[in-house]
């Protein structure tokens, strides 16, 4: 995603600041730095602009920065709760939501839930198969991309946060982002 956001003008630096990345510890903040890999640590936020705010909450994050893409890949099963999806649905009238781990019953949110919950207006892809989905407009199945052998080597644990990855699951991600800019 960062390389996306450089090739359309972008310094790395700006790509990063509007990207903000959450693991078992909360929103990468620079106090948890020796929790983080080296990778993580290039998206640490000062923890100065965060007073106030529980960083363990996903849902006060999303209240915070107002996110047009979620980006799942933890395999936290339901961690894209209803509240926080409707959150997000508040700020932005078509939310990227993509719940990608893997198998699906660590999935963090089902594609059906995520339609209903944001009464159709969600683009959502998901890194295993799910029935389609019916009531929007059309019944489509939800996107599945990557191959087992692309899964197993890990690339939709590490994909959003690599960064610059020609990998398909930073294609998708971008493919996402692209479609936000339009």
């Amino acid at each position: 995603m960062v390389s996306h956001f450089v090739a359309k003008g972008r310094t790395e630096e700006e790509a990063k600041k509007n990207m903000f990345l959450m693991d078992r510890y909360g929103l990468l903040k620079e106090s948890l730095a020796d929790k983080m890999t080296l990778g993580q640590k290039s998206f640490m936020v000062p923890d100065a602009d965060w007073e106030g705010v529980d960083t363990t909450s996903l849902l006060e994050v999303v209240k915070a920065i107002k996110p047009h893409i979620l980006i799942g890949c933890s395999t936290r099963a339901g961690a894209f709760t209803e509240d926080i999806v409707k959150e997000m649905a508040k700020h932005v009238e078509r939310p990227i939501i993509l719940p990608l781990s893997n198998p699906t019953r660590l999935h963090e949110a089902v594609p059906a839930d995520l339609i209903k919950w944001t009464d159709g207006k969600a683009l959502v892809a998901t890194g295993s198969p799910f029935p389609p989905v019916d009531g929007v407009s059309y019944t489509r199945p939800p996107t599945q991309r990557l191959e087992r052998s692309e899964r197993s080597h890990g690339v939709w644990g590490r994909a959003p946060a690599a960064g610059g990855t020609s990998t398909p699951a930073s294609l998708l991600t971008m493919k996402a982002c692209h479609f936000r800019e339009q």
